[in-house]
């Protein structure tokens, strides 16, 4: 099993146009939610989680969730 930075696709992707936003794709993509994280140090922190119809507004959330925590994500 692989975990944390060693976790690759199809487990997981980094988002096109997010820096430091990955989705995590639970049972390589077949799965109806995917968290979007963002990594904290030594910490993953889960910003949102996004349906497959959603993930526009799940972006939108998980960038006023870092932005209110203060978390970084490049931009």
């Amino acid at each position: 099993m692989a975990l944390g930075l060693s976790l690759r696709p199809p487990h997981m992707k980094s988002l096109k146009g997010e820096p430091n936003l990955m989705e995590l794709w639970p049972r390589q993509g077949n799965s109806a939610v995917r968290p979007i994280y963002t990594r904290v140090d030594d910490a993953f922190t889960i910003l949102a989680i996004a349906t497959k119809n959603d993930v526009d507004d799940a972006l939108a959330t998980a960038r006023k969730r870092a932005a209110r925590y203060g978390i970084p994500l490049g931009r």
